[in-house]
């Protein structure tokens, strides 16, 4: 007889968040500190996924919610295993801006049939750094994907600015996640360390 596969299902339950990241960010007051706390947080729960073995794939500001008074990831349906295949036919994708993704989806379009995905936590950092600039700069890096697109079929890496961000350590944090080659990103561990300067000590900004 063949043995039939094992099959491990887990059931993550979460209580309701008081806001989505998105919310928060719509708030018209800037405070710093609290800015600071948000985003360590946010990377923090990255780095457990990550240190789990995980890769989301598609983070987004309403994939993280305030739960009781600490941020959480809330929305982990498109994780992947690190190393993993990426299906290029899943319709999420065509919606990241992320150099790696939309070469391979390029190919993919051009008849490319050995065009590979894989699952790679340095997707993430590039999405999570979107998400610190957004935060910190009160502004989205890009207006809309089709602009985002278009800036990243350039070779060159994108310019930050952050005019608004006084902290160096954002600024600092935001460049190094939104490198256009995979290799050259921070691990969020090394955000996760980075981080813990965000907003700590006058030296830190201009």
């Amino acid at each position: 007889d063949t043995a039939s596969p094992v099959v491990s299902r887990h059931c993550m339950v979460f209580r309701l968040p008081k806001m989505n990241l998105a919310e928060y960010m719509a708030q018209e007051s800037q405070d710093a500190e609290q800015d600071a706390v948000v985003v360590r947080e946010i990377v923090n729960a990255l780095a457990f996924l990550h240190s789990n073995g995980l890769v989301h794939t598609n983070l987004k500001a309403d994939s993280f919610g305030l739960i009781g008074n600490n941020w959480a990831l809330i929305e982990l349906g498109d994780a992947h295993m690190d190393g993993d295949h990426l299906d290029l036919t899943l319709g999420y994708l065509r919606t990241l801006p992320v150099p790696e993704v939309l070469a391979a989806l390029q190919h993919a379009d051009d008849g490319d049939e050995d065009v590979h995905l894989v699952a790679n936590p340095a997707i993430d950092v590039f999405l999570i750094g979107l998400l610190l600039h957004h935060i910190l700069q009160r502004k989205p890096l890009f207006r809309d994907f089709q602009e985002a697109a278009k800036q990243l079929e350039d070779d060159e890496d994108v310019v930050v600015g952050m005019r608004r961000c006084k902290d160096l350590i954002g600024r600092y944090a935001v460049e190094n996640s939104i490198c256009r080659t995979p290799s050259e990103r921070m691990t969020v561990k090394e955000l996760q360390t980075l981080l813990k300067q965000l907003n700590a000590t006058p030296a830190a900004t201009m």
